[in-house]
């Protein structure tokens, strides 16, 4: 009886073992956690160096045809911003995400009093680069760009800029506020078109939308946003159009606290609808 015993309890050691081993194997597939697991880069911006995470679409034959580009907050990408990035990355999108802060830090210095709006976008365009790169991306691949406060005035300024914009299929603005952080252009070009500052020279970001010409912008906003609250965001951007929507999520403040899951809803059908031109370039 103990040997008998002791064959069962090693059979059925074993069996579970078995099971466990199939299960875990089935889950991993399933949640595609092979394919998921992000990497990363650093790459040089002139004399600093920022740190890309990049995020492989789970499914390459059915993934979207772009690349989207997340650009975070002030504090990098932790708290909402790396909730955000991760949230993204898990659907089914090649992603490409990076610390607002870290890639645009001292642009003021080196542009050594000058306008630096030049120099910003050349770093945003060398980050775009160089995650198509790192992900064999072909160089033509358009993007649906997005960003966290700080990111979301990232969002705005290269979906409106000349250059950039062409490559830019939609637009997913998040806790935008009312003005561009540090961000400076000529005198020759203030009081065009979407070039619009306040009393303290600050460039505007709602007047700017304008510059973004048909392409599709998403505005993702809490009701109780201590910088730009839904209700002034409503107003500022007007009803929604064919081409600008607003989401106004019920939370406590700028980032999104007690409204987690709402934020992640409103995200996805913000993608979805920006999205949805099938990865033709928006037109200026």
């Amino acid at each position: 009886m103990t040997s008998l015993s002791h064959e069962l309890r090693t059979t059925l050691a074993a069996a579970g073992a078995i099971c466990l081993c199939v299960l875990t194997t089935f889950s991993s597939v399933l949640s595609g956690a092979s394919d998921t697991m992000p990497t990363h880069k650093t790459i040089s911006l002139g004399t600093r160096t920022v740190k890309l995470t990049l995020a492989r679409a789970t499914a390459a034959a059915t993934a979207p045809p772009y690349l989207v580009v997340f650009a975070s907050g002030d504090g990098g990408l932790r708290g909402v911003s790396k909730d955000l990035l991760v949230h993204l990355a898990g659907q089914n999108y090649w992603v490409v995400g990076f610390s607002s802060p870290e890639a645009f830090k001292g642009i003021a210095d080196d542009s050594k009093g000058q306008p630096n709006y030049a120099g910003a976008r050349n770093r945003l365009a060398t980050i775009v680069g160089q995650a198509k790169q790192a992900m064999g991306l072909p160089d033509q691949t358009p993007i649906v760009i997005t960003g966290m406060s700080r990111g979301a005035n990232v969002v705005v300024a290269a979906a409106g800029d000349a250059e950039l914009g062409p490559g830019i299929i939609g637009a997913v603005a998040i806790a935008l506020t009312r003005e561009f952080d540090d961000l400076t252009v000529p005198d020759t070009v203030m009081g065009r078109p979407g070039v619009q500052a306040d009393d303290q020279g600050r460039l505007q970001t709602y007047p700017s939308l304008q510059r973004l010409g048909s392409m599709r912008l998403a505005i993702i906003q809490s009701t109780n946003d201590s910088y730009v609250r839904s209700s002034e965001s409503r107003r500022l951007l007007g009803p929604d159009t064919p081409t600008r929507r607003l989401y106004e999520i019920a939370s406590k403040n700028h980032s999104f606290g007690g409204g987690k899951a709402p934020l992640m809803r409103a995200l996805d059908d913000a993608m979805a609808w920006v999205g949805h031109s099938g990865g033709t370039a928006g037109s200026h």
